[in-house]
């Protein structure tokens, strides 16, 4: 299923305002990675989460080359 950015930014606002735990992965040829943490911002051009302890952080540029 397929649904546009509007509705992609309104459930990432949802979770932001809801404070709930967040699990982000990558992976890539030479590494991969994981980070928890609550989404502190979220706009048309990223979004934002932090760990509880504020010490790492992870944005997501939203280009508009992505699909949700």
């Amino acid at each position: 299923m397929r649904v546009g950015r509007s509705e992609v930014l309104d459930i990432f606002r949802k979770w932001r305002d809801e404070r709930l735990p967040v699990r982000c992965q990558g992976s890539f040829e030479s590494h991969a990675f994981a980070s928890e943490g609550r989404i502190t911002g979220v706009s048309e051009a990223e979004v934002r989460m932090h760990s509880d302890s504020r010490l790492s952080e992870v944005v997501i540029r939203l280009t508009d080359g992505m699909d949700f």
